[in-house]
């Protein structure tokens, strides 16, 4: 499945821009660390304030060396959120063995590598060895995004990662150009549609903090964007 990163920047009005093109290296520094095969072509980037402007980013060919992604030098809180759902309780959904140690490994490098606060980083997955509210059921999932967003102020920084199974469905209030809605699958084999994730993930954002979200998971080409 292709990995797809989203990277939101709430931008204050007495901000100085971010140079994003500092970001790709960490992409790719950070996809290697975790033993991803291909290679990451493209960084979707949309700003929430101004969702008319949404550009495209190839990554370059060229070997550059890895920087942290926070680059501020005024730097809040770094909360991360990850999801692994290696298997969904309905038919034809086939088990993804890898999601819970790519999660596992996405963890220690947050932690060991980009100086998460190892209390900061929440990791869900559907294992008899772990508290309840930490399955990633739907209402589970809605919970522990409201948490992670909850009380955000400027340069405040989060992490949200998804691995699981993602698809498509009829989308019924015509926002969608193709008619379809994009989701995410909890392991009780109900979704997450794409227009909920934007508005419990990236609305309650205020101006100044960023949200880096990947996912490996179909369909998620626009799960977050507008345009």
């Amino acid at each position: 499945m292709p990995y797809r990163i989203n990277l939101y920047h709430r931008k204050s009005s007495h901000s100085s821009s971010t140079s994003y093109h500092l970001l790709i290296p960490s992409l790719r520094h950070l996809t290697q660390n975790l033993g991803v095969k291909q290679t990451v072509s493209q960084l979707r980037i949309v700003y929430p304030a101004a969702v008319d402007r949404c550009q495209t980013y190839h990554l370059p060919s060229r070997n550059v060396h890895p920087v942290f992604m926070a680059n501020s030098t005024n730097i809040g809180n770094k909360k991360a959120l990850l999801i692994a759902v290696q298997s969904v309780n309905k038919k034809d959904f086939h088990f993804l063995r890898h999601a819970h140690e790519d999660a596992e490994a996405l963890k220690c490098l947050l932690i060991d590598k980009f100086n998460y606060p190892e209390a900061n980083v929440v990791l869900m997955k559907h294992d008899m060895v772990y508290p309840k509210y930490l399955w990633p059921s739907r209402s589970n999932i809605l919970e522990q995004i409201a948490k992670m967003v909850a009380n955000a102020s400027a340069n405040d920084q989060f992490f949200f990662y998804y691995s699981g199974h993602g698809s498509q469905v009829t989308c019924n209030h015509h926002t969608e150009t193709d008619g379809k809605d994009e989701v995410i699958y909890a392991y009780t084999g109900h979704y997450i549609v794409d227009n909920r994730l934007r508005k419990a993930l990236v609305e309650p954002l205020p101006k100044g903090c960023k949200l880096f979200a990947l996912w490996d998971s179909c369909h998620s080409a626009t799960i977050l964007g507008k345009c």
